[in-house]
């Protein structure tokens, strides 16, 4: 395993920051009704496709402005974009053998997801990361000490989720949000979003670049199906790629075999 960088170094510190002021502050008197002025705002549209706010109809076309944003913004971004072989495996301490069933078998059912089904999506096209919580404390039971999760690529945090309880509830009041506090990172390297969900603290902000191995948040046991000790603790990791604003999603188990390991 080799060291990594918790914060990231001055230069990456620096770019980070002027790229967050860049599409953070984006303004335009042209732009239509539907595209995003901000990373602020494409926080904004996935909060309310993911508690089913929004229309299909209105979901599928502001994710469309959302991708052509982030495409506007590329040349910003990819100036500090990590090639897949510059990956970081998502918890600090861990590494393949955390990835729950035989050969990354949790991954299932791709083709019953549907981003814009929102909280009520189908399938499992993930991979649920285990830490050794024996007694559900959201710790490890050897270090005794939370468990950091990492960025596995570079990219801006463009949605996040701080607030969590058992009775949350979506727009429609059927079910808790399963992501619990979550965290999205758009990676322009590859075109696509990262998930990193059921988390017990959430520690980057929206807009704020990331590079491989930078602290996201630790691991904990919020969301519908992680908080029941019918669960293990875990992280649940999912990517999409982003398929021209309709985002698709991808098994990197074969990128998570090979991922660096930060100790």
């Amino acid at each position: 395993m080799i060291p990594l960088p918790r914060n990231g170094p001055p230069l990456q510190r620096h770019r980070g920051i002027l790229f967050a002021a860049v599409l953070i502050g984006f303004t335009t008197a042209t732009v239509s009704a539907q595209t995003p002025e901000s990373i602020a705002d494409i926080d904004r549209v996935f909060r309310d496709i993911y508690e089913l706010r929004a229309s299909r109809k209105d979901a599928a076309a502001r994710m469309k402005a959302v991708a052509a944003f982030l495409k506007r913004h590329a040349v910003a971004m990819t100036s500090t974009a990590a090639p897949r072989s510059s990956w970081v495996f998502p918890l600090r301490g861990y590494g393949p053998a955390a990835i729950g069933g035989k050969n990354g078998e949790g991954y299932r059912a791709a083709a019953s997801y549907d981003f814009f089904d929102g909280n009520s999506h189908g399938g499992h096209p993930a991979h649920d990361v285990f830490i050794r919580d024996r007694d559900y404390d959201d710790k490890d039971d050897r270090t005794k000490q939370p468990v950091e999760v990492l960025s596995i690529t570079s990219g801006v945090v463009v949605c996040i989720n701080r607030e969590w309880t058992p009775d949350s509830m979506d727009s429609k009041r059927r079910q808790s949000i399963r992501g619990g506090k979550y965290v999205w990172v758009y990676d322009p390297g590859s075109d696509g979003l990262m998930y990193y969900a059921h988390l017990r603290e959430v520690s980057c902000v929206i807009g704020q670049f990331v590079g491989p191995g930078d602290l996201l948040g630790t691991v904990g046991r919020t969301g519908k199906n992680a908080f029941p000790h019918r669960s293990p603790t875990h992280l649940h990791l999912m990517f999409l790629a982003m398929n021209n604003g309709h985002p698709r999603p991808e098994d990197i188990f074969a990128d998570l075999k090979k991922a660096m390991l930060a100790r």
